[in-house]
């Protein structure tokens, strides 16, 4: 759905919740779900009142990875009466058309697929790709897609929470400070179709939570709450130096092996960092709780839930542990 918004702000013009876009042409390669890309369109249509008259849908999936493909892809952009200022793949997968996504040279000639189509009309290209089944704080198959990016964005929900707000942090910007994460809901739209079962047809709109106390409705896990608390205990100042952090955080940790936790600090801190709980600038970590999409970040800067966390995750306590 924010992809689409995306896209459809730009084909008309209209800001992307408050931030300025540059208005042109939009292709979207639909993959799949064609009658729900309909839908979603012509909701927005009418929920903004506004038609996007540049926005242009593909009928099918583009294997993008084969030469005469892009070529013909290529051919009928050429044909259309603006070129694109930004082109959406949707998604990543279907793309491939069968070719394996953790092959960094099958992932290698999509970068390339890609990069043609930038260069060749001076436009964004979007690609709406889906996170590894293991860790979904990293998009599934091979790591040189993640090199290629200048800017990567995810979407997530709260664990357990599968109806609060949908959270859209920035992993990785390659030039410039990661923007704030933002909070949507989503917001049905009723649509003038009658479905087969009778009912009205909908579909759905993304729509910025305004409130603080709703946007701040996601919480911790007690991973987080954990790699959160070491942080604190780290801090001097409301800053800690990553390494500082570290020997903290890995005297608490269950982990049986150095490798191990290695992998969970790696991962907490990621998380924290998407999360918008701290800002990163020369290994100097400084806490943001301000900008942190958890409601329970921090609530009082306090130590009382550490013994707790490290229970539930089977930690041993420290007997040096330290309060505020």
């Amino acid at each position: 759905f924010l992809a689409y918004d995306m896209g459809l702000c730009v084909a008309t013009g209209k800001d992307w919740h408050g931030h300025a876009v540059r208005t042109g042409s939009v292709v979207i390669l639909a993959g799949e779900g064609h009658a729900g890309v309909a839908r979603r369109i012509v909701a927005w249509e009418l929920h903004h009142g506004i038609q996007a008259e540049q926005l242009h849908v593909s009928r099918r999936a583009v294997p993008m990875l084969e030469g005469e493909s892009l070529a013909e892809l290529m051919g009928e952009i050429d044909a259309l009466p603006t070129p694109p200022t930004l082109i959406v793949v949707d998604t990543l997968a279907r793309a491939f058309a069968g070719r394996e996504e953790n092959s960094t040279t099958d992932m290698g000639l999509f970068v390339t697929a890609c990069d043609t189509l930038r260069q060749r009309y001076g436009c964004t290209v979007l690609v709406i790709h889906h996170p590894g089944h293991g860790d979904k704080g990293r998009s599934r198959g091979a790591s040189n897609l993640k090199g290629a990016l200048d800017a990567e964005y995810g979407l997530h929900r709260a664990a357990g929470d599968q109806k609060g707000p949908i959270v859209m942090s920035c992993y990785k910007l390659k030039d410039g400070e990661p923007p704030t994460p933002l909070a949507f809901r989503l917001e049905s739209v009723p649509l003038p179709l009658i479905g087969e079962d009778g009912h009205p047809v909908t579909s759905a709109v993304p729509v910025v939570v305004k409130g603080a106390s709703e946007a701040r409705s996601v919480r911790m896990t007690p991973r987080q709450r954990y790699g959160a608390d070491t942080l604190l205990e780290a801090c001097t100042d409301g800053a800690a130096l990553l390494e500082d952090w570290r020997v903290v955080f890995y005297r608490g940790h269950h982990g049986d092996t150095t490798e191990a936790k290695k992998k969970a600090f790696q991962r907490i801190r990621d998380e924290l960092i998407r999360a918008g709980a701290v800002r990163v600038e020369d290994d100097v970590y400084t806490l943001t709780p301000e900008a942190c999409v958890w409601g329970d970040f921090l609530p009082d800067l306090g130590f009382e839930d550490l013994d707790r966390t490290r229970r539930e995750l089977q930690v041993e306590p420290n007997s040096q542990e330290k309060t505020l």
